[in-house]
């Protein structure tokens, strides 16, 4: 029987016919995704049908987590974009474009009528345009703005095409051999990074002698063995929020509430007896011998964007040489002190708990203006903003970590502590 193989493509709702059984290697980071590839089956009048492949405890802990929040309609809110400047600096662009000059009250009116601007703060337009003017974005002849030098130079190659998306990236490049005959297409990014040594495509292996990126062609010739070095545009953005406090859930309770087979409860059993006892909702924090002083252990579950938010303000607070690394669930901070591990975790957990989110930023390392395809063109306080928003979606942070109880408890075998 026929099988097909793939990352998230299922995933995006393509059609492809009938599937018999989607089987998902590991467990599903969220929810929605879960839904979504279970839904993939059971067309056409049958009920679907999904397997999982399991590495080890872990992922059965995630998975069950996963199905208990889709039985309980638990799924991830969808967040829109609160300060979407990238798009706005893109429609900026093209309407200026579009009409070769314009001026403000046209650009300002045609931004207005776009819903995802229409919240924007007062005078961001005014700010933006500005900005683009001081920076040779634009130019202007009395009232009329016309693309300037700088714009052309990032963004009119190719007769402006890169300002058909907002997504950095993407596109295609033919790989054509000398002769002209087409082997395939390479993804852009891989083509910008390319390095030394040969690739596979096709089921051949090719080396790369040329590029032009004004016809998204590349040529190649027949290569030696392949690297092992592979080229993934993904990413491992880790569980969602609602995954993570689902296996608080479980964790706290002792048990899952799925039906599972003595040989699965008796793996779960196993992984929840390296947990301390802990309470459905709260952080909690114990410490372990390290290599050279105590380690300190704090169970979040707030997720591995959130704790690599925390991560990087616990380091702001308590000085840039110490240590700390995260995950999904935990924050750990290796050889802390020789005494009083904890304690100084639960201090330093406080002490961002009652930041405004304004301070919480400011502790944060702005991204480089290149993660969005056009942020090179937005003022730095923009930037920050929309960083703030959308990207590290501070407020969302917020009401998740700031109201929760602490815990300060005993190592895995030990009774539980109370809440400091």
């Amino acid at each position: 029987s026929a099988c097909i193989i793939c990352t998230s493509t299922l995933e995006l709702g393509i059609d492809i016919g009938d599937l018999d059984v989607v089987v998902q290697l590991g467990a599903p980071a969220s929810v929605s995704s879960f839904l979504q590839r279970m839904g993939r089956s059971g067309r056409r009048g049958r009920s679907p049908y999904m397997a999982f492949v399991l590495a080890d405890a872990w992922d059965l802990l995630l998975c069950t987590a996963v199905i208990e929040s889709a039985s309980r309609k638990k799924v991830e809110p969808l967040i829109p974009a609160k300060r979407p400047y990238n798009v706005l600096v893109q429609q900026v662009f093209l309407e200026t474009v579009r009409h070769r000059r314009t001026t403000r009250a046209r650009l300002k009116k045609f931004l207005g009528s776009l819903p995802s601007l229409q919240d924007l703060p007062p005078h961001t337009v005014d700010l933006l345009i500005a900005h683009l003017e001081g920076g040779k974005f634009l130019v202007r002849d009395g009232e009329m703005f016309m693309p300037g030098p700088q714009m052309e130079m990032l963004y009119g190659r190719s007769n402006w095409k890169d300002l058909y998306s907002v997504i950095r990236g993407g596109g295609e490049f033919r790989a054509v051999t000398p002769d002209g005959d087409l082997v395939g297409r390479l993804d852009a990014r891989f083509v910008a990074s390319r390095g030394e040594g040969s690739f596979s495509l096709g089921g051949k292996n090719w080396t790369l002698v040329k590029s032009d990126e004004s016809h998204n062609l590349v040529v190649v010739v027949p290569g030696e063995e392949a690297g092992g070095k592979a080229f993934w545009t993904g990413g491992q953005a880790g569980f969602s929020p609602v995954v993570c406090q689902a296996v608080q859930r479980i964790l706290a309770r002792g048990r899952t509430l799925l039906p599972l087979l003595p040989a699965e409860e008796e793996v779960l059993d196993g992984a929840m007896a390296g947990i301390p006892r802990i309470h459905a909702r709260g952080i909690h924090i114990w410490e372990v011998p390290g290599k050279r002083k105590m380690d300190a252990i704090a169970l979040t579950f707030l997720s591995r964007a959130d704790n690599a938010l925390l991560s990087t303000m616990a380091k702001k607070l308590h000085g840039e040489k110490t240590r700390v690394r995260y995950d999904d669930l935990s924050l750990w901070f290796p050889d802390l002190a020789q005494e009083g591990a904890a304690e100084r975790v639960l201090s330093i957990l406080r002490q961002v708990q009652v930041l405004p989110a304004d301070e919480m930023a400011g502790l944060l390392s702005m991204p480089a203006p290149e993660t969005w395809k056009f942020g090179p063109a937005l003022p730095a306080a923009q930037l920050r903003e929309m960083a703030a928003v959308d990207t590290w979606h501070l407020a969302e942070f917020v009401a998740r970590f700031c109201s929760l109880p602490i815990y300060q408890v005993s190592a895995p075998g030990m009774e539980c502590g109370q809440e400091r």
